[in-house]
């Protein structure tokens, strides 16, 4: 067993142990909700629990704690987080963009356009972990609602809109790149009511213009999550529905509305 195998082995065990005991984190039962590990160092992991975050260095040999407080959340929330490639820590919070380019010492929150925004997913590219893709959906006063697609090429230091606000009925919820082509972005979420049709919209040229897609059997109630895209064939994409544990593989050739190649689920 490597380091780093050992490393996320101690993390849980540490989380077990804590489960074994009546102590609780703001309240909310110890956990961990997401394990990230840097494209450029292996040794650096970090997972987010339900008390903070977690980082090593040295493949889990030593561990150091991040309070929520010092990040720029607390209570329930639960972040979105992404390593770049120069070991950046980026968070998407409720209210912003959280970042720390020092190991995880000091936390600044972005300011401009993506300031009180609710950033609901973040992503990098695969062959460029600089480059990072953030999604940002927001509930106005107006009931109208703000979403859009930002990229940073400077692991999340400079900020630039990556084509037009989506519709104002839009709710978003996860975007992806694909592996195989940084120009194809995947963003998943629902119209508006009445019907509150889940949906999945596609990106040839980096989010200046955009399709999009039903998402079968989706709705407020099950949200269509994008799960992964294909490494190899950017046509092909997954999408989990919240809510009823139902995974698929979509689309379905037989559903007749890709206009690209896809295997059969």
């Amino acid at each position: 067993m490597n380091r780093v195998a050992l490393g996320l082995a101690a993390a849980a065990a540490g989380l077990a142990l804590s489960a074994a005991t009546p102590a609780r984190a703001n309240g909310r039962y110890p956990t961990a909700g997401q394990i990230l590990v840097d494209p450029a160092d292996p040794e650096h992991i970090v997972v987010r629990a339900t008390y903070g975050v977690l980082t090593t260095h040295d493949g889990g040999e030593r561990w150091s704690w991040i309070c929520e407080a010092a990040i720029g959340y607390s209570g329930f929330e639960d972040p979105m987080l992404v390593v770049t490639a120069d070991g950046s820590i980026l968070a998407g919070l409720f209210d912003g963009l959280s970042a720390t380019h020092d190991r995880g010492c000091d936390w600044h929150i972005a300011e401009g356009a993506l300031a009180q925004r609710n950033i609901v997913d973040l992503s990098i590219d695969r062959a460029d972990p600089a480059s990072v893709l953030l999604l940002g959906s927001s509930v106005m006063a107006s009931d109208a609602i703000l979403t859009q697609v930002w990229e940073s090429k400077d692991d999340g230091r400079t900020w630039t809109q990556a084509g037009v606000d989506f519709p104002s009925t839009f709710l978003g919820v996860t975007l992806d790149s694909a592996p195989s082509d940084p120009r194809r972005i995947y963003v998943s979420g629902r119209r508006n009511g009445p019907t509150f049709e889940g949906i999945v919209r596609r990106s040839d040229d980096r989010g200046a213009t955009w399709e999009e897609f039903d998402v079968p059997g989706s709705d407020d109630r099950n949200l269509p999550y994008l799960g992964a895209v294909d490494p190899k064939d950017p046509d092909v994409v997954y999408v989990r529905r919240d809510g009823d544990g139902a995974d698929c593989r979509w689309p379905r050739r037989s559903a007749g509305i890709w206009p690209r190649g896809s295997a059969e689920s």
